[in-house]
């Protein structure tokens, strides 16, 4: 059972950076980016913050403050693939805590 959460865990992860792989160059709200990769029931928002908050961590995406909003709204932020993350959601790199 370990196996397949882990599974699950990196798949989950993956879908974050192929979603953002579509949109580079753009950058992409966090409240957008987790509509779009909710499709699974059991993905709720912490786990979606923890992923995100993983993959900035890696140097795969960048976060970015929303200058048009005045609250300190987390989710408002823009995420944007680094050089790095790119070659990730491309698959010419991989990476242990990605299943693409």
């Amino acid at each position: 059972m370990a196996k397949i959460d882990a599974l699950k865990i990196k798949q989950d992860r993956g879908q974050i950076m192929i979603n953002l792989n579509q949109y580079y160059p753009y950058k992409v709200m966090l409240k957008s980016l987790y509509r779009t990769v909710c499709f699974d029931p059991t993905y709720d928002k912490a786990l979606f913050v923890k992923d995100i908050m993983l993959l900035e961590q890696l140097g795969f995406l960048e976060l970015s403050r929303n200058v048009l909003d005045d609250s300190d709204n987390w989710w408002s932020q823009h995420a944007l693939l680094t050089g790095e993350g790119k070659q990730i959601a491309e698959g010419t790199k991989t990476h242990e805590a990605l299943e693409l």
